[in-house]
């Protein structure tokens, strides 16, 4: 009984600490802009499949030139921050990179997205086909917010307490259940 109590304790011990580290959070918060909007922010709009990843950057093989003077090839260095794009090697994008520190970038707030329909709005020069710029939307909703995991996992944490002082409770009624001789 008191092993069971033992390992009980130390179970919910190891859970505390496992679960109640510290984690990284992340967030990332959007301005919802419009398709006039995101094509006038970048200096180079393309549709291109990703390549590769090696070192901070993403390499596209260019399909198609909406906006800016990109090669055939493409390479984009990668933020690293929670507002990154999560590039899937093999699929294509519609790419709207700025240039901001010299070498090209992007991130899910400038309207890069797998979603290629958007691309009927645009024409080869990155202007709108559509005459009405309000009848183009951002590529999909821009309001997003990337969350830590932590409360997920303290509330698992506080499940698993109350676990351990249910079992607890139990094992000590067993043992006052015995009858005494």
């Amino acid at each position: 009984m008191i092993r069971a109590l033992r390992l009980t304790l130390a179970a919910t011990a190891l859970a505390a600490v496992v679960f109640v580290a510290p984690l990284p959070a992340g967030a990332c918060s959007c301005v919802v802009r419009d398709l006039v909007s995101q094509v006038q922010a970048a200096s180079s709009v393309f549709v291109g499949t990703v390549r590769g990843t090696s070192g901070g950057s993403i390499t596209f093989d260019v399909q198609r030139l909406f906006k800016g003077d990109a090669a055939s090839r493409v390479r984009l260095a990668d933020p690293g921050t929670s507002c990154s794009v999560p590039f899937a090697i093999g699929r294509s994008y519609l790419v709207f990179a700025a240039s901001p520190s010299g070498s090209l970038t992007t991130d899910i707030c400038s309207g890069t997205t797998d979603d290629l329909s958007v691309t009927s709005r645009l024409s080869v020069n990155a202007g709108l086909t559509s005459p009405t710029p309000q009848a183009a939307g951002p590529a999909w909703p821009r309001a997003r917010t990337v969350s830590s995991r932590r409360t997920p996992i303290v509330v698992a944490l506080g499940l698993a307490v109350l676990l351990g002082f249910t079992t607890l409770i139990a094992l000590r009624k067993l043992a006052g259940a015995r009858p005494v001789s």
